[in-house]
């Protein structure tokens, strides 16, 4: 992992972490939300998290 800048560990960092925390996020919501609003909740995190990387 020495080969990689600083902004690719980040990104790869938020790529493990980012799911996670929104995952964890929506645990409260969960009767209030449909199991496919929380999916699109979901992809829409790891999309953001994809567009920033290389």
């Amino acid at each position: 992992m020495s080969g990689y800048r600083f902004h690719d560990r980040a990104v790869l960092l938020a790529a493990l972490v980012v799911p996670f925390i929104v995952a964890l996020a929506l645990v409260p919501f969960r009767t209030d939300l449909s199991a496919t609003n929380e999916a699109l909740i979901m992809v829409v995190a790891v999309v953001a998290v994809a567009a920033l990387g290389t």
